[in-house]
This record gives C-alpha cells, sequence and structure tokens, in this order.
C-alpha cells in the first residue's frame, strides 16, 4: 500500500508504470499499480491518493474514470493515440511524454485566478464579426493569463494567434479538451521540452472557446465554469448577429427586387427593367412603336439650396404629375436618383413630344411652396428616344438621359436624340448600388463621387435618421494595410465632437464592401459657390466668407490636438450648412495621424509644397491649404490658377509667390501679408495654427471698410443691446424680415451691419424657421434695419410681425378655415405667443362681440417689441376670419406701466 497524498497507476505498460513510479520518488510520495477497477475501489479508500493515472488502453479505463470521479483524487487519462477523441471524466489528458508535467502539477498546483472585469464587457455584436472575435480572444488569453484563445464558429480558426504554423494543432488539441471536458497537456510541436496546456468548451453547435498557455498548468473548475458562462453569452451574440445577417440579406434582396420605389411610389430600377423588356418584346412582335421618355431633374441644385426635404417632395412632385397626365397603359417608374422613365407604348416621335409638352406644362403648374411662401419651380429637363430595330431597350432609355442631360446646354426643356448627340452617358447604365448597407443603412441617392469612392445619401434604419455612407473604391478595399488604417482613424474621429467637423458614425465592411457611415451635411460647397458666383457676376458677403474660414479653422485645431491631420483643406471639402448656420469640414477619408508614413494625398493649388516633395504633411501643411481655400473664396480665383494638375504643381513650387488677394479685389489689401505668408513654401514661416491664420484674417479684413457708429436718428444715442437674458425669439421671426425688406433691400442691410455684426447678417438668412435665437438679436435688427433703409421703424415691425404670422400660423395653429374667429383665437393667446417668443406672460379677456383686451408682461421694454405685438394681433384677427382689425397700445411696460395693454376690435366679414 502506499500513504496517503501518492500515486495510483492503471495501466500493464511497465514503462508508463516506471514513469508514474520516478515522479513520485522526486515528488517524495509513493505509487501503487492496480489491475482492476476493483483493486483500486481498496486503494481509494485505504489511502486516498492524490491523483490515478489511466492508462487509455487499460480495458478498464472508462470504468475507473467513472470510480474516480465520485473521489477526491485528480483522474490523470494518458492517450498514445494523437487522433483519439478522449472519454469525459479525467481531470487531466495527457500524451505519455507529457506526463511527468501533470504529475507534478497535481501533487503541487498552482492556482491563477482569472481577471473578471476583462471579460465582463466583451460584445459580438458591434462591428465586423472578425474583429469582433479577434478583440474577445485577445481580452478572454488576458483574463486566463494564457498566451492565446481560440474562438471557432464554424469548425474552423477564428479569433487569437491565428496566422502561427501551429494552429491548426491548436484547434485539434482544443477539440480533444472539449470533448474530454479536462484540461489536456501535451508537448509543444517541434519543442520536446516544453508543454502547453488547453482547456476549452463547445461555442454554438459546431464551435468552440479554447485556452492555450505554453506551459504546464491545470485548469480548475471554477476556470471551466467561467469559460463555459462566457462561451454561452458569446454563443447567444453569435446567434444574433446571425439572424440579423440573415434578416438584413432578405431584406436586401427583397428591396433589390422588383416592386414599388419607397420615395415616390412608382416602379423601381429593377422593375422597369424587367418590364421595358417585356413591353419592348410585344411592342416588337405587334410592330407598334416604343418611345421613352426620361424626365431629369436638377436635384443636386435643390438639395444644395433648399435641402433634401425639398429636393425628396420635389421628386414626389415629378412623379404624381407624371402619373395624371400620361395613359394608365404607359410605364411609369425611377430610373435613377433623379430620373423619371416613362415608357410609351404606340407613341410616334411627334406624340411623344406632344407629351413632354404637356408634362412640362404640369410640371410648371406645381410649384413648391415653401414654409416661408416662396414658390420654387421644378427644374426638370425631358430627354425622348425611341426604340430601333434590334436595340436592347436599356439602350433606348439611356439615350434619352443622354439627351435630358445636353438638354439645358442647349437651350431645351425637351430634347429628342439627335444625329449629333454624343455617345451614351455611362453613368445612366451603371450597375445600380446595392439597396441597403448591412442590412442597416437604406440607400436613397448618390450625392457626390470622389477620388476615394462615392457617397450617397441614406437612411439609418434602426435609429431613423438621415445619414451619408461613403463607399470605397474596390481596388481600395482589397487593400488590407489600408482598410486597417481607415478604420483605425475612423474611430479616433468618432469621437472628436465639433460643430464645424462632419461626425463620422461608423466604419464598416460587408459583401466586399468598405463604407464610412457619417454625418449628412447639407448645403453648398465653397466650391460650388465660388462657381455660382461667377456666373452670377456677383460676390459672396465677406463677413461671411470670415466666419466659415474661422470655422473651418476651429474644426482643424480640434482636429491638431488629437494629433489628426486632415490633408485635404480645400473648397470642396467645406460645406455652407444655411439650415444650421455653420460651415463644415467634410470628407476625412484620408486623414491619418501625425507622423505616419502614408501615401501623398491632396488636391494641387491646396496640397502643401512639403507633402508634394515627399515630406511629412503636419499641422502647418493644413494650414496651407486653409489659406488656399481662403484666397479662393474671397477672391473667387484659385491662388495658383486652374488648368492640368502638373501647371499647377509647378507654381506651387515655382519661387515665386502668387498674386496677392488684393490684385483681384483691392479691398483685401489688408489680409494680403497673412495669406501670403500662410502660403509660404517652407512651412515655419506659416502661424503654428489654423485658429492663428483665421484670427489674423478677421483682424485685418475688419478694417477694410469700416463702418460709422451706429446712432438713432433722434437723439444720437447707441442703439441699446438687450440682455441675453431678456428671452429667445422663433427663427421664422428672424426670416420675415428678409421678407419684409425684400431681397435687394435684405442684401443692402446685410452689407451694411456685416463689417460690424456679422453674426447679426447671418441670422437673416441661415437660420431654420423653428429655431430659437436671442431676442436681443430681433431687437436689435429692428432698431438698425430702419437706419440704413430709411424705414419707419415701428411700421417695420408690425410688418415683419404680420409676415411671420402669415407664413406661420397654419403650422403653429392648426385648424379649420371655417371654424376659426378672433374671439376663440384670442382666448388661446397664451398658446399663440409661446411658439414665436419665449418671454412675457399674456393673457386676454373678451369685452364685447367683436373686442377684447390683451395684456402683457415681462416684457424687454422696448417700443419695436411691442409694435411687433401689436402687427401680431392683427393679424390673427385677420386669419381668424375678422375683417378691419384696429389694435390700440394703451398702456406700455417701457413707459413705466405695469404692464403692456391692447385693446384689440374688429368687424364681421358681411355675408
Amino acid at each position: 500500500m502506499i500513504r496517503k497524498g501518492g500515486f495510483a497507476v492503471l495501466s500493464a505498460d511497465a514503462n508508463l508504470q516506471n514513469r508514474v513510479a520516478r515522479a513520485g520518488v522526486v515528488g517524495g510520495c509513493d505509487s501503487v499499480v492496480v489491475d482492476s477497477s476493483g483493486q483500486l475501489g481498496m486503494v481509494l479508500e485505504a489511502c486516498a491518493p492524490c491523483a490515478v493515472v489511466v492508462d487509455r488502453e487499460h480495458q478498464d479505463a472508462d470504468t475507473v474514470l467513472r470510480q474516480v470521479a465520485k473521489s477526491p483524487a485528480s483522474a490523470i487519462l494518458v492517450l498514445r493515440d494523437a487522433t483519439e477523441s478522449p472519454p469525459p471524466g479525467a481531470h487531466v489528458v495527457v500524451f505519455e511524454a507529457s506526463l511527468l508535467h501533470a504529475l507534478e502539477l497535481t501533487r503541487a498546483p498552482v492556482p491563477v485566478a482569472p481577471r473578471l472585469g476583462l471579460v465582463l464587457g466583451l460584445s459580438l455584436l458591434t462591428g465586423p464579426v472578425e474583429d469582433a472575435l479577434e478583440s474577445s480572444a485577445h481580452h478572454i488569453a488576458k483574463a486566463f493569463g494564457v498566451d492565446r484563445c481560440v474562438i471557432s464558429i464554424r469548425g474552423d480558426v477564428g479569433g487569437g494567434q491565428t496566422s502561427e504554423a501551429s494552429t491548426w494543432d491548436h484547434l485539434e488539441r482544443c477539440r480533444m479538451a472539449v470533448t474530454s471536458t479536462a484540461t489536456l497537456i501535451a508537448l509543444m510541436a517541434g519543442d520536446a521540452a516544453r508543454c502547453e496546456s488547453y482547456l476549452a468548451v463547445p461555442l454554438k453547435s459546431h464551435g468552440l472557446l479554447g485556452l492555450v498557455t505554453s506551459a504546464p498548468r491545470i485548469f480548475s473548475r471554477e476556470d471551466r465554469a467561467m469559460l463555459q458562462a462566457l462561451a454561452v453569452r458569446l454563443g447567444a451574440e453569435l446567434g444574433w448577429r446571425g439572424v440579423h445577417d440573415r434578416t438584413a440579406d432578405e431584406l436586401a434582396r427583397r428591396l433589390s427586387g422588383p416592386g414599388l420605389d419607397p420615395l415616390v411610389g412608382i416602379w423601381n430600377h429593377v422593375a422597369m427593367l424587367q418590364l421595358m423588356t417585356t413591353r419592348a418584346s410585344a411592342t416588337v412582335r405587334a410592330k407598334q412603336a416604343l418611345t421613352a421618355l426620361v424626365l431629369d431633374v436638377d436635384l443636386r441644385s435643390i438639395n444644395t439650396r433648399y435641402g433634401l426635404k425639398v429636393g425628396d417632395l420635389m421628386l414626389q412632385r415629378v412623379a404624381d404629375a407624371v402619373r395624371a397626365t400620361v395613359r394608365l397603359e404607359d410605364l411609369v417608374g425611377r430610373w435613377s436618383g433623379d430620373k423619371t422613365l416613362v415608357l410609351l407604348e404606340d407613341a410616334t416621335q411627334d406624340g411623344a413630344q406632344h407629351i413632354a409638352e404637356v408634362l412640362q406644362a404640369a410640371l410648371a403648374a406645381r410649384p413648391i411652396r415653401l414654409t416661408n411662401g416662396e414658390d420654387v419651380a421644378i427644374p426638370v429637363s425631358v430627354g425622348i428616344a425611341s426604340l430601333q430595330p434590334n436595340e436592347d431597350p436599356s439602350h433606348m432609355v439611356a439615350r434619352a438621359a443622354a439627351a435630358a442631360k445636353l438638354a439645358p446646354t442647349r437651350g431645351l426643356a425637351i430634347a429628342e436624340v439627335t444625329p449629333d448627340l454624343p455617345p451614351v452617358l455611362q453613368p445612366d447604365l451603371a450597375e445600380q448600388p446595392p439597396v441597403t448597407v448591412a442590412g442597416t443603412y437604406r440607400l436613397r441617392h448618390e450625392i457626390s463621387r470622389g477620388a476615394m469612392g462615392i457617397v450617397y445619401r441614406a437612411e439609418d434604419l434602426a435609429l431613423e435618421r438621415a445619414v451619408a455612407i461613403k463607399m470605397l473604391r474596390p481596388d481600395l478595399v482589397e487593400d488590407r494595410e489600408f482598410i486597417q488604417r481607415l478604420r483605425t482613424e475612423a474611430s479616433l474621429l468618432a469621437r472628436i465632437q465639433h460643430p464645424n467637423l462632419v461626425q463620422i458614425y461608423h466604419f464598416g465592411q460587408g459583401g466586399g464592401d468598405s463604407y464610412f457611415v457619417m454625418e449628412l451635411i447639407e448645403g453648398e460647397a465653397l466650391q460650388e459657390a465660388i462657381v455660382r458666383h461667377k456666373g452670377e457676376g456677383t460676390r459672396p458677403a465677406q463677413a461671411v466668407s470670415i466666419a466659415v474660414i474661422e470655422e473651418v479653422a476651429s474644426a482643424l485645431d480640434a482636429l491638431h490636438e488629437h494629433g489628426i491631420i486632415h490633408r485635404d483643406v480645400k473648397p470642396a471639402n467645406v460645406i455652407r450648412d444655411p439650415f444650421r448656420g455653420r460651415g463644415v469640414l467634410i470628407d476625412v477619408g484620408i486623414a491619418h495621424r501625425a507622423g505616419e508614413a502614408v501615401a501623398i494625398a491632396g488636391t494641387p493649388g491646396y496640397i502643401a509644397p512639403e507633402v508634394l516633395g515627399g515630406a511629412e504633411a503636419t499641422a502647418r501643411s493644413d494650414v496651407y491649404g486653409l489659406a488656399a481655400t481662403a484666397y479662393a473664396i474671397l477672391t473667387l480665383v484659385e491662388p495658383f490658377g486652374d488648368g492640368e494638375a502638373v501647371e499647377i504643381i509647378a507654381r506651387q513650387t515655382a519661387a515665386q509667390p502668387p498674386a496677392p488677394p488684393s490684385f483681384h479685389l483691392p479691398a483685401l489689401a489688408p489680409a494680403d501679408a497673412i495669406i501670403l505668408a500662410a502660403l509660404d513654401r517652407d512651412p515655419a514661416r506659416r502661424p503654428a495654427s489654423a485658429g492663428e491664420l483665421a484670427r489674423a484674417l478677421a483682424s485685418a479684413l475688419s478694417v477694410v471698410a469700416p463702418l460709422p457708429r451706429v446712432r438713432t436718428g433722434n437723439t444720437g444715442e447707441p442703439v441699446p443691446r438687450l440682455e441675453s437674458k431678456t428671452g429667445q425669439t422663433r427663427g421664422v421671426v428672424f426670416r420675415s424680415v428678409t421678407r419684409v425688406l425684400g431681397v435687394r433691400g435684405t442684401a443692402r442691410f446685410q452689407d451694411a451691419i456685416g463689417g460690424e455684426d456679422p453674426e447679426l447678417a447671418r441670422v437673416l438668412i441661415d437660420t431654420a424657421p423653428l429655431a430659437w435665437l436671442p431676442t436681443a438679436m430681433f431687437a436689435r435688427v429692428l432698431a438698425l434695419a430702419p437706419q440704413h433703409l430709411d424705414l419707419e421703424p415701428e411700421r417695420l415691425a408690425r410688418e415683419v410681425a404680420r409676415a411671420s404670422v402669415r407664413i406661420s400660423f397654419r403650422r403653429f395653429f392648426p385648424a379649420s378655415p371655417t371654424t376659426l374667429m378672433p374671439e376663440r383665437t384670442l382666448s388661446a393667446i397664451r398658446n399663440v405667443w409661446g411658439r414665436y417668443h419665449s418671454w412675457g406672460a399674456i393673457s386676454s379677456m373678451p369685452v364685447l362681440g367683436t373686442e377684447a383686451m390683451v395684456r402683457l408682461t415681462g416684457t424687454p421694454r422696448e417700443v419695436q417689441l411691442c409694435a411687433w405685438t401689436l402687427g401680431m394681433l392683427e393679424q390673427l384677427v385677420v386669419l381668424s376670419g375678422g375683417a378691419e382689425p384696429a389694435v390700440e397700445h394703451e398702456t406700455c411696460e417701457s413707459r413705466g406701466d405695469d404692464a403692456c395693454r391692447f385693446r384689440v376690435r374688429w368687424s364681421r366679414p358681411s355675408s
């Protein structure tokens, strides 16, 4: 018999018996050989060995494993066949060559406590599944103190150190560990002196989650329980991902199939392709004509000027007009983002021309009415093409699309295909983009194309918000190193929150595509503004241009603080967002961290000379781009001229600097030295930061056209500035000022105050109707405008109030016009007032059937604001069905009274 704490061995192999005996001698303990499960039972009861070594080839091996499982001893199962699947029941499974390591650990185990905190936040639900598996494997290995974690979800290797040559050995041994439910110890491949230990549990139906450490280690029951709990959670998340991926694929297939376009309610592109093929075959058999009309809407200009919602409404208006005009048998569908297709059966060229003219007239009679009352005409051109013998119908449509595209350049609204028409425009026959990306983003239409890919407007189906999706070029997707760098930069950019920097939401990969998901910025790029002003013979307001430069500089400084260089600052990458009153720096796709070795990127004329020479891009390189952008938007001239890229670069790298800005616009003389210094070929001579450049420009140009101090016409005292605590006023009230002043009057007023108060000049045109702005700014507008435009102050305030109510009353106070009465509207004056101002307490009291008293307290004590209130009450009466309104301002807080009181009278309209 053996002393307690020794080894028992069930094996007929003398070599294995001797190995166990030698291990006992070295460890200072006894060992005993047993022949059967019955003899082992006596040994377990009498001696309580610390471990029982079981030879897998012994006939009683399975019985002994079950027997040892009921005792405190550890069962060590010895394998001789590396391909055999071990049975469950052992605590440790070893190959014979690794037995001594296992015996030593069994006699003196070394506990290793897992660090739970490292795995509590693990998730496989975000990002590409390969990246999520890699990250999870890293954290699990760190938590358990092992060298690597192997995650297999399809029976192959995923996650962990999958690039090593021994990975497949790791996977096979992890599978053995799963089968045995035990620690597996084996010699390291190619090294007879070192052992590796394995612990693994099942993951989903065919996968596994395994731990590998390059040292002998017996994992505890707690280790296994924790690993099993992780496997259950990660398996559930993989299941959810699988459901999502299948659902997304199904959604993409259904949306990509034939059906109605969800935006405009007519056939989508896929349906039109199938239907027109069938229709073409039928007309050929019947020897009838088939003619295509393509209606091309200038959607880009509409979206830029009025916003994407107006663009959507315009497409819907076109679809409605077409369906109401053409015959029931004619096919109507959406051919691409901005093109509507009509297929006319048995229609000659003359007949198609007549229908096109009818459609043009119908659309001309259907302008879009904006919330400010402005009517916007639908900028549509029509192309006509008839099916030729043996012609594919899609080729006919492409010819019609080409005619529609070229019609405006020829001064035409309707154009037929003629012999001198250039070849078919390829973009119209290009493969349609996917309907959805990753099952989460539904693509609407293309916004722009650039060097790295195409930008689409899209809808985030999960968060129900509009986004921009930049799909990278297919050849870039194949560059794994480039994609990895983009993913790293995207994660860093996503953490930078700045109002003048486009927000990056996500960088994803799926279906062979790589893409950025970004904030959708509406508005006009500075490059587009330059082209537009040149065409119109106008110039942008200098104060507005300086404000945009300052905003872009602020965004660049934020990037530079995080060690990121934009590398492509230019007018095309700055959008003026009129709906939120800001300039936004976009296209951060080629940005990179300072100090990284990357390929040269940028635009000739704006890329810094040192970068062209192969030097690293720095913050001063972006300052160079900002200076060139400022030069272009202030002068409407490219700083280094236009032409071929080689010619522009030659001018940039020449010793002679560009012409000073004042050469193109003398009023910019104070800024000459500042801009030319920022365009210096030597980075050390440029301003150290973008903000420094912008501040210097703003300071210098503020004295270009100094305005006299604004005074009132009566007292000569400066116009008072109200404190911001007086409250806020809706943007629709500010926008109404421009309606009263008119286009020319507004331009004159903005020019007059732009130098002294550029923010005040901007809010008149760049304020969203429902936005809130300080009432102090509105009071200042009412005080300044009459002095520059020779207007009577109180009359201006009343007219602005009337305009404000006219364009917004139905939205703020919805009701049927037939049920509105002045007395009812005035009884709800508190509800109406709160739609326009956040200050003041207002109430009303009826006096007679056609008379009421309105009381207002807590005013800013400004006469013009009281006049605005008077005009509002007059317009409310008119819109509520009253006639001949008359409002008397009986008492006023600005005169020292306890409240402003307005007596409102009207008459009933004659029947």
